[in-house]
Parts: C-alpha cells; sequence; structure tokens
C-alpha cells in the first residue's frame, strides 16, 4: 500500500471536486431561487403598472364628471339668480297698489279697476288660502268660488288669485 504524497493528492483532487460539486448545486439552487424571486417581482411591479393605470383612467373620468358637474352647478346657480332677481322685483312692486291705464281700441285712455270688489292678491311664500282669506276678511270659500281653476293644495308663489267682496286691502290684525 502506497501511503506516500501521490494517494492524499488523489484524495484532496476527490474532496476539491465534491465540494466544487456542492458549490455548483449550491450556486445553481441560488441562481434559480433568485430568478424565482426576480419573476415574482416583476409580475407584482406589472400587475401594480396596471392597477396605477386604472387609477389615472378613473381620475381622468372622475375629473371629466366634477368639471360637468361644476358646469351644470353654474348653469343652475344661474337659472336661479335670475328667478331670485324676478321674484325680488315682482315682490317691490305693490300689486293693489294703483290700477292700471289701459289703452282701449277706441283711442281713449280708460283705468281698469282690480277684479272684483276684493281685488287680487298675489300668493306669497308660506301662504294658504286661509292665511290670504283672513288677511282679506273673506271666507276660503268665497276665494274657492271666485277662483274655480285654483287648487288650493298647489298654490305658488307669485300666483295672482281673485279676492271677492270684502275690502281691497288687507284686513288690520
Amino acid at each position: 500500500m502506497n501511503t506516500g504524497f501521490g494517494g492524499s493528492n488523489n484524495m484532496f483532487v476527490s474532496a476539491l471536486a465534491v465540494v466544487a460539486i456542492i458549490l455548483g448545486g449550491a450556486g445553481l439552487y441560488f441562481g434559480l431561487s433568485a430568478r424565482n424571486l426576480e419573476t415574482q417581482i416583476n409580475n407584482r411591479a406589472a400587475n401594480l403598472e396596471q392597477r396605477v393605470e386604472a387609477v389615472v383612467t378613473d381620475n381622468e373620468r372622475v375629473g371629466g364628471q366634477v368639471r360637468s358637474l361644476e358646469v351644470q352647478t353654474q348653469r343652475a346657480l344661474t337659472v336661479i339668480a335670475s328667478q331670485v332677481e324676478a321674484l325680488a322685483a315682482r315682490s317691490v312692486r305693490p300689486t293693489n297698489a294703483v290700477p292700471e291705464r289701459v289703452t282701449g281700441g277706441g283711442g281713449g285712455t280708460r283705468t281698469e279697476a282690480p277684479a272684483g270688489p276684493g281685488g287680487v292678491h298675489a300668493i306669497k311664500s308660506g301662504e294658504t288660502l286661509a292665511v290670504v282669506a283672513k288677511k282679506y276678511g273673506v271666507s276660503v270659500e268665497a276665494i274657492m268660488k271666485a277662483n274655480p281653476s285654483v287648487d288650493s293644495r298647489r298654490l305658488k308663489v307669485g300666483q295672482k288669485i281673485k279676492i271677492p267682496g270684502g275690502s281691497s286691502a288687507p284686513a288690520a290684525r
């Protein structure tokens, strides 16, 4: 049996070969693991990019809707402002203060008296026929009889109704 240098050299080479195989296997394992992690990270990044694109698209859509609502709101406010101005202009001018002068077809001028002995009343916010009747000292039934086309449940601000009999000015309280 030869126990010389040559025998231990073979053993050393064999040991180095085993270590090289182990290190190669470990390198291969870690390389594949890293590749797998890289694939997972790339998939997550792609998924996040898709989500970001979806959020951007949704944000643009919502922004367009907000701009549309701003325009609609501005238009509605403009209409409301003009209606308020019209109501304010109507409420400033008295309804029964001075009879209107009407020019007739014959060229002469005549004064037109308010309809009925009681006159005409423009409904104000919150008024009911009972409130108006009390104000003019007449009954609700008399007002209903003088205004057969008026629905007491659907009175509108500015709506004109005839006041029968009674006084042409509101009764003193």
